[in-house]
């Protein structure tokens, strides 16, 4: 829906769309988005009779449909070739008929007159009915395509996750044990022989396992955040440093006296991790990382290069990199978790030029009560 044709729908409408969007976004199974927009559309938009049917194998089987549809209204499958709901999907285009039977494709197994059908991109299509002749309007149409935009979004991030998911048992399962094999023997070369290609190997060994440990965080459904606890702060960042490699990389921290953040630590860690990572793989392992304190939060930042403007909105972004041989995944855990906390982040210009990221609504206090940053 363009920006002109937003206008003129009510805003009301609009208002609590949006808030269905947000709620569409927080469903973690393909029925439950079909139910919930099915939902929307009877409460917010007041349609009686809709459905939502995706598609499979040519197929177009209902997976909701309002509470007032009965069993017998509806085919319980249609065929992507045949029909209006065919015609919807293959053209990708929205209808409004003010009288269905003078419609040659329609097929209605009830007394219906009038109808809407939107489709949701190419996973299916969301039709409603009336028993009244004309009895939807523009705005109807408009705040359908709206609704189902949504909709798709949440099935595509559903169907990601699921793949991602699979994939990463794939990883987890058929690299994890012969990488442990393969370690187990560089470790008996190291014992025996001194040899300039072994450390390489090692390294690439290390990056593997960090790469299959990222993709089963990425994978993992529902909340990936466990039991919070006072934790240390400066003991934290210490703890992350010495697990990155930070070769003669240097940190400074800017941290009230006995900081402490109400957390998960091991995510905690997983965070830290990966923002070191990241300023050593993207400035130079000379780089200095400065860790701090906010009003409500913290920092971390660098004196690197930084993340140049046009970057900024999408480096948290899935798969999403500016380094040749990065894999995007970093930067999206450093989010999840900051999200599956309640944290906010922000990416910015540091100090020295470099990237800063601000994580703000975090609990965090000090002993001296009070902060600075």
């Amino acid at each position: 829906m363009g920006d002109d044709e937003a206008k003129d729908v009510p805003q009301s409408r609009l208002r609590v769309l949006h808030s269905v969007a947000i709620d569409l976004q927080d469903s973690e199974t393909i029925d439950d988005i079909c139910a919930r927009t099915v939902e929307a559309a009877e409460v917010v938009l007041e349609f009686d009779l809709c459905l939502i049917a995706l598609e499979e194998g040519g197929e177009l089987p209902v997976r909701a449909q309002s509470s007032q549809l009965p069993p017998d209204g509806v085919a319980p499958a249609m065929s992507i070739d045949e029909g209006i709901a065919g015609r919807t999907y293959r053209t990708q285009q929205s209808y409004r008929f003010d009288d269905l039977s003078a419609v040659s494709e329609a097929n209605a197994q009830g007394p219906y007159q009038s109808g809407l059908s939107v489709p949701i991109g190419d996973k299916g299509i969301f039709q409603a009915v009336s028993e009244e002749s004309a009895s939807f309007t523009d705005d109807d149409l408009q705040l359908v395509e709206l609704l189902v935009s949504h909709t798709q979004s949440a099935l595509t991030r559903v169907k990601h996750r699921d793949e991602l998911e699979r994939f990463a048992r794939v990883v987890s399962h058929d690299l994890r044990n012969p990488l442990s094999v393969a370690s187990g023997y560089l470790e008996l070369a190291q014992d025996e022989c001194e040899c300039d290609h072994l450390a390489p190997i090692k390294a690439m060994h290390t990056r593997m396992e960090t790469l299959i440990e990222e993709l089963l965080i990425l994978a993992q459904q529902g909340d990936i955040v466990s039991e919070c606890e006072p934790v240390g702060f400066e003991e934290a960042i210490m703890t992350s440093w010495q697990e990155v490699a930070t070769a003669q990389a240097t940190l400074a921290l800017d941290l009230e006296p006995g900081t402490r953040l109400i957390t998960d630590p091991s995510r905690l860690r997983q965070l830290l991790n990966n923002l070191f990572r990241n300023a050593i793989d993207h400035a130079s392992t000379t780089v200095t990382v400065r860790v701090g304190q906010l009003e409500s939060g913290f920092y971390v930042e660098d004196d690197g290069p930084g993340i140049a403007d046009n970057d900024q909105s999408h480096v948290l972004e899935w798969g999403y990199s500016t380094a040749e041989d990065g894999t995007g995944y970093g930067l999206h855990i450093v989010s999840k978790i900051a999200r599956a906390h309640g944290w906010q982040i922000a990416i910015m210009t540091g100090t020295e030029g470099g990237a800063r990221f601000e994580f703000t609504n975090v609990d965090i206090n000090s002993t001296s009560n009070s902060s600075h940053g």
